[in-house]
């Protein structure tokens, strides 16, 4: 009898660790939406960023931008107002910055009517999520009516 009660005692408190740690996750994707990337996050990559690579997830296909000043273009898509996260949203782009050969920081990019958001995850694994800008949107609708085109192009 005593060896049983240690096996159910021994799942039990497994049981609770588990239930703990997942608490403790659910309250850092709260958090995530009260917390905008710091200005100097930014700058870091207005200063040091080399290029920037999307890959779009339909239809796959990337887009890689190294000249300088549309890099910098490209970093300011990403509004300084953070934006609450949205988990019935889907991302359609992954995006790495590159700074020389390294890849400090990536973001997942949302666009559809009612998510238009960045959430962007640095090396150190802290996340914030972050509007896109008006330039960014239209960034967007503009490979989105590219893709459309070559669709069309493709049924004829």
């Amino acid at each position: 009898m005593p060896k049983y009660f240690l096996i159910i005692a021994s799942i039990l408190a497994i049981g609770l660790v588990f239930c703990q740690q997942k608490d403790e996750q659910k309250g850092e994707l709260r958090d995530l939406s009260e917390q905008a990337i710091p200005i100097e996050r930014l700058q870091y990559l207005l200063d040091s960023c080399t290029a920037i690579e999307y890959i779009f997830y339909d239809p796959s296909r990337n887009i890689s931008i190294e000249k300088r000043i549309v890099v910098d273009q490209h970093i300011n898509f990403i509004s300084k107002n953070a934006q609450a996260l949205d988990a019935a949203c889907i991302p359609i782009a992954h995006v790495m910055f590159r700074v020389k050969k390294l890849i400090p920081i990536e973001a997942e990019l949302y666009y559809s009517k009612d998510c238009q958001y960045w959430l962007i995850t640095d090396r150190k694994r802290k996340q914030y999520i972050q509007k896109i800008n008006p330039a960014g949107i239209e960034f967007i609708q503009q490979i989105q009516a590219q893709k459309i085109k070559l669709s069309k192009s493709k049924i004829h």
